[in-house]
């Protein structure tokens, strides 16, 4: 029998039917606001905003996203800018322990092209695992020359061999001093532990760790430089340390990334990660 409320009726049904098919055939379910993904993600455009190695190494699982996020800054700053106003996160996929995660900025530009991440873990823990956006992948112009660029990634690469001097069971002090500056805060990223130090103060405890040493040896292999700019860079090595203390022989190994920037003539270390 029809009645004056059977197209109501259809329409509801048909409505429902349709909310049935999008949640059946959508491939993650939105949410929006992702509020628990919206404070690390400004976190780390901030970070990025501010070229701040130090604390984009502390918000990230890798390099990788460093990298990204310093290269974004340089070459894109007014672009990057539209993201350090108000933004709108989207949850997408959920695999395992990350989440896709679609930050888009306030206005009509970029509005198409959000900062897509990968962030692992989520609110406090949440760090990026890969990011990347249309409107600030394009890497601009090269301000370093080929054969510029191989000679300052060859000298920076040596400020793992000054490590090397200082990790001994007679520290290098005049070494220390200089690669961390007394008024300076240097940061130490280990896991999601994160600890900053001054300069004064890392002098200090490098000497106190260094009384019941005996012997020490450091090595690095497969050393990589990331130059983000004449006066900038992270750099990657494998490490093996092997000392004798009181205790007995020891040996540790792992992967460390060190942020270094220049200051006057020399370089300085701004971050140790080890993995």
């Amino acid at each position: 029998m029809v009645n004056g409320r059977t197209p109501l009726y259809v329409t509801l049904l048909a409505a429902a039917l349709l909310a049935a098919v999008v949640l059946s055939f959508q491939p993650y379910s939105a949410d929006w606001p992702g509020r628990v993904y919206t404070k690390p993600a400004q976190r780390y455009i901030r970070a990025a905003m501010h070229q701040d190695s130090a604390g984009l190494l502390r918000l990230s699982t890798s390099v990788s996203p460093v990298l990204w996020a310093l290269e974004a800054a340089r070459a894109h700053p007014d672009t990057l800018a539209l993201w350090g106003r108000r933004v709108q996160a989207w949850i997408g996929e959920r695999r395992g322990d990350t989440a896709a995660v679609f930050v888009y900025p306030a206005g009509e530009v970029c509005g198409e092209a959000p900062i897509v991440f990968r962030f692992v873990g989520s609110g406090s823990k949440a760090r990026v695992f890969r990011a990347s956006s249309a409107c600030l992948d394009d890497p601009g112009r090269e301000d370093l020359q080929a054969d510029h660029r191989q000679a300052l990634a060859d000298t920076v690469l040596t400020l793992f061999d000054s490590l090397t001097a200082i990790h001994r069971d007679r520290p290098d002090t005049g070494l220390l001093r200089r690669l961390h500056p007394p008024s300076d805060t240097v940061l130490f990223i280990e896991g999601s532990l994160t600890e900053a130090f001054t300069g004064d103060s890392l002098f200090r405890r490098v000497l106190a760790a260094h009384v019941p040493v005996r012997t020490m040896t450091q090595r690095f292999s497969d050393r990589k430089a990331h130059l983000l700019s004449r006066r900038h860079a992270l750099l990657t090595a494998t490490e093996t340390v092997d000392w004798v203390d009181t205790a007995g022989a020891h040996r540790y190994a792992g992967l460390l990334t060190l942020a270094v920037s220049r200051q006057g003539s020399g370089w300085v270390i701004r971050a140790y990660r080890g993995s």
